[in-house]
C-alpha cells in the first residue's frame, strides 16, 4: 500500500508530489482476530512508528523526514 500527497521539495525548490509505504491495516485486523487480540499492541507501534517514517520525492528521489507545507 502506497501513500502519496503534495508537499514543497526543499530540494527541488517547487511543490512536488511524496510518497512512502503505507501500513496495512486489514492484514494487522486479521492477525489481531487470529491471536485473539495480541497484536493489537504492535499494529498500534507499527502504526505509531509510521508516523515517523521518511517521505521521499517522485522527482529527485530524496528523502525528507518531514516536508514543509506547500508554499503558496
Amino acid at each position: 500500500m502506497l501513500e502519496s500527497t503534495y508537499f514543497f521539495c526543499p530540494t527541488c525548490n517547487i511543490e512536488r508530489k511524496f510518497h512512502r509505504d503505507g501500513v496495512n491495516h486489514v492484514l494487522h485486523l486479521v492477525l489481531g482476530i487470529l491471536t485473539g487480540g495480541l497484536w493489537l499492541v504492535s499494529w498500534l507501534a507499527l502504526t505509531i512508528g509510521h508516523y515517523y517514517e521518511p517521505w521521499t520525492c517522485n522527482s529527485c528521489e530524496r528523502t525528507h523526514q518531514r516536508p514543509t507545507a506547500v508554499k503558496k
